[in-house]
């Protein structure tokens, strides 16, 4: 499976169920509880290596099973159980805050859905019903994180692990992180290109950028925004099959293990190449235009991946193989 970028930094996913607890004025174990729930769902950036002991568990990546109604609390539940083991209490005796009770199970899997509601304002959204649908769902409002809740959150973040984060502390953060948040979204809507919502218009890497899919006689035209206006376009050629042989070929390429794990992850507009390869062959060669465009149009110092967001196929009379 491609790497996969983080999104909505780990910090705010802790702080915001955290802060809600006590607002609710709850003791700190349910806070922490709540807090660690809220995070839990990406814990799975540590365990998408295993997709390479066997393909079908790719699942496990990013954004996956961990970001559905059902994977999110068994995620946090889980993590909950790893961090309340003795061994780390005897070791790291202020590790004791953290129960595995049946009240804190409760607590743990309710917050998890705040990390999802979280990440479901961004690019690329949350596969909300895996594993009965691969489909994304996804507000397409921020890119994926908030530019500076990171540092505020981490600060509320290390006050905490210190001893030192009171209420007052903490209300004086949240305001601050909630002013961050909404002045991101102002500019968000301010510097919107105007065109229609949808899978189709998609936020960039700074609040004032977004970016447009549009389809055109070749394949697609890719459009850049910044402040409103359409700065520069990029071009992705698409070979839609024209005959039913085709068609077949990029059926039985979609009917494969590797477009699972291609479409779980994948966001935005598809394009798709079918190229003949011979008698009775075909190149299939399916891109994800949200991730290509992305890295196409990074920095210099972003690393280039040539196979950055497709996925190709060779498909004969032998069967499927990726290329």
């Amino acid at each position: 499976m491609e790497a996969q970028p983080v999104v909505m930094d780990l910090f705010t996913h802790f702080v915001i169920p955290y802060a809600l607890f006590a607002l609710l004025r709850r003791p700190q174990v349910e806070r922490l509880a709540a807090g660690l729930g809220g995070w839990a769902p990406d814990f799975d950036t540590l365990i998408g290596w295993l997709d390479r002991i066997h393909p079908s568990l790719y699942f496990l990546g990013h954004r996956g099973l961990s970001h559905s109604l059902l994977g999110a609390p068994l995620f946090a539940v889980a993590v909950l159980a790893l961090v309340s083991l003795p061994p780390w209490h005897r070791r790291w005796p202020r590790m004791a805050a953290w129960r595995f009770t049946p009240r804190t199970v409760l607590i743990a899997a309710a917050a998890s859905y705040t990390h999802l509601i979280l990440d479901f304002l961004t690019i690329w959204g949350i596969p909300t019903l895996y594993p009965w649908s691969l489909e994304r769902f996804s507000l397409n409002w921020f890119f994926y994180s908030v530019t500076g809740a990171f540092f505020v959150s981490g600060y509320l973040c290390w006050r905490l692990a210190r001893g030192t984060l009171t209420d007052k502390v903490l209300w004086r953060g949240m305001a601050v992180l909630v002013a961050v948040m909404v002045v991101s979204g102002v500019v968000r809507y301010a510097t919107h290109p105007g065109l229609p919502h949808g899978p189709h218009v998609q936020p960039g890497s700074s609040e004032w950028k977004w970016t447009t899919y549009t389809r055109n006689e070749t394949g697609w035209e890719v459009g850049y925004w910044s402040w409103g206006s359409l700065t520069h376009t990029r071009f992705y050629n698409e070979t839609l099959p024209a005959t039913a042989e085709a068609e077949a070929a990029l059926a039985r390429a979609r009917d494969t293990l590797e477009y699972r794990d291609f479409r779980l992850f994948s966001w935005g507009p598809e394009a798709v190449l079918v190229e003949p390869a011979g008698p009775g062959a075909w190149n299939v060669t399916i891109l994800d235009l949200t991730r290509r465009a992305s890295i196409d149009d990074a920095p210099g110092w972003f690393p280039r991946f040539a196979d950055y967001g497709s996925v190709r196929f060779h498909v004969d009379a032998e069967g499927v193989r990726r290329r």
